[in-house]
């Protein structure tokens, strides 16, 4: 029989070996330590606070200073003493020393003071009501225009102790929205009429619209300040004879040319006229006759034929008036006067 051979033991294996000699080895990093977490500190619960477990923390209660019986002390005009034994934790007595001049704090004011070349109240009112501004809004205007050194922009705020309104500022009678929508004549219509009056100035002038009666209530007292259009004080009161001519050669131009049918006329006939001071009395005419007006132009002198002779192609004297006028094309007038002048679409 056979006989087995013993399985010899395994052998390791070989380590290779490698020179490492002339060659660099890179710096060995050492590994990062592993992140600290904060541990917290867990909270009490609400029994552990309601049985007491937590600290209770005292308040500081600060050190009271006895005050001898006889030691008094002055503070502010106030005189502080104690009476009595010595009490800790007691307040001391306030009593208010008569003797003692007692100084008020000072309260200083907002903004400016009073400027000292103001005028006082009395000739401040004085003053702006021989300007005969009418109302707030145009004080404003008056004021942005001349600004005056002596008149503030802003009287309420000045003159407090004496100020009732602007009314009695002004000595106007003005009421909320009285005088807001007040409708003058147009600037060349009312300065023909001023200009009759002969007046030599702008004092004068004021003197005069200042007499009850004298001043229409279409026509304004400080026109400088109604009229977008202004020109001068001389334009308006026609000082001087070119200023006057002006005047009168620009009126021209604001005579209306009419045409109307009245009450008591016929359908067929028509009104046909000039009013030579303008649209404001034809106005004043309509509020006391109360006619229908069918049409207004502007009248223009230089087609004066023209205009008469649509006038008398369309129609014929009515009972011998060349102002009625009978037709039986009544818009056929107002068409071909309309193509030849001025209409007035807005009175």
């Amino acid at each position: 029989m056979a006989t087995k051979k013993p399985i010899p033991p395994a052998k390791a294996p070989n380590k290779v070996i490698r020179s490492t000699a002339g060659k660099t080895q890179p710096p060995v990093v050492p590994a990062a330590p592993p992140p600290v977490v904060p541990t917290r500190k867990p909270l009490p619960s609400m029994d552990d606070m309601i049985s007491g477990i937590m600290p209770v923390v005292q308040p500081t209660v600060p050190e009271v200073v006895p005050i001898p019986n006889d030691t008094t002390i002055i503070e502010h005009d106030i005189v502080v003493s104690k009476d009595g034994p010595e009490r800790q934790g007691v307040a001391p007595t306030l009593i208010v020393d008569e003797n003692l001049e007692h100084t008020p704090p000072t309260t200083h004011k907002r903004g400016k003071g009073k400027n000292p070349n103001f005028m006082s109240f009395a000739d401040a009112k004085e003053f702006i009501q021989n300007e005969m501004i009418p109302s707030r809004g145009k004080f404003e205007e008056w004021f942005n225009r001349n600004l005056p050194k002596s008149i503030p922009k802003y009287p309420y705020r000045v003159y407090i102790e004496e100020w009732v309104s602007w009314n009695d500022f002004l000595g106007t009678s003005n009421s909320w929205n009285t005088k807001r929508n007040t409708t003058y004549r147009p600037l060349l219509e009312a300065a023909q009429w001023v200009n009759k009056k002969k007046i030599p100035s702008y004092k004068e002038w004021l003197v005069w619209c200042k007499i009850p009666g004298n001043l229409p209530e279409d026509i304004p007292a400080r026109p400088d300040l109604v009229y977008p259009q202004w020109r001068s004080w001389k334009h308006w009161l026609g000082n001087t004879t070119i200023d006057a001519l002006q005047v009168q050669q620009e009126q021209v131009y604001t005579q209306v040319l009419y045409v109307l049918r009245e009450g008591d006329m016929p359908e067929n006939v028509l009104t046909v006229g000039i009013e030579p001071n303008g649209l404001t009395a034809l106005k004043e005419k309509w509020i006391k006759e109360k006619f229908e007006v069918v049409k207004v132009f502007w009248y223009d002198p230089d087609k004066a034929s023209d205009i008469t002779q649509i006038i008398d192609a369309l129609s014929t004297p009515y009972l011998g008036s060349d102002r009625h006028r009978i037709t039986s094309h009544p818009y056929e007038i107002v068409w071909q006067l309309s193509n030849l002048v001025r209409t007035i679409t807005k009175a």
